[in-house]
C-alpha cells in the first residue's frame, strides 16, 4: 500500500510507508527549471493562488455585509421568501405540539 505524501517545504516531499521514509528532492535541469517548472511560472502560480484567495475572501464578506437599514433588510427577506402553504401550516402545528410536550415534561421535572 502506498504511504502518505507529506510536503515539507521548498518542494521537498516525503512518502511515509510503514517504517520507511523516502524523500523526493526537487531536481534542477539544465534549463534552470525545478521539476519542469521555472521560477517565473512558480511566481505566476503563486500570484494566481493569492488572487483566488482574495476573491473568495471578498465573496464571503459580501454574504455577511448588511446595509444597516432594517426596513430594507425586511423588505428584501419579504420579497425573497415564499408564500406559506398547507405544508407549512401542518409543520407549524407539529412543532407547536412538540414544544407543548417538552414544556409539560420540563414542568414535571421541576415538581419532583
Amino acid at each position: 500500500m502506498a504511504g502518505a505524501l507529506v510536503v515539507e517545504g521548498e518542494g521537498i516531499v516525503s512518502r511515509q510507508s510503514g517504517t520507511e521514509n523516502v524523500r523526493s528532492v526537487p531536481r534542477s535541469g539544465r534549463d534552470g527549471k525545478t521539476n519542469g517548472v521555472s521560477k517565473a511560472d512558480k511566481r505566476a502560480i503563486e500570484q494566481r493562488i493569492e488572487e483566488d484567495r482574495e476573491r473568495n475572501k471578498r465573496l464571503r464578506e459580501s454574504v455577511w455585509a448588511v446595509s444597516g437599514d432594517d426596513d430594507t433588510e425586511l423588505e428584501k427577506m419579504w420579497e425573497e421568501g415564499s408564500d406559506l402553504s398547507e405544508d407549512d401550516y401542518v409543520i407549524g402545528l407539529e412543532e407547536a405540539d412538540e414544544r407543548r410536550q417538552f414544556a409539560r415534561y420540563h414542568q414535571s421535572l421541576l415538581q419532583r
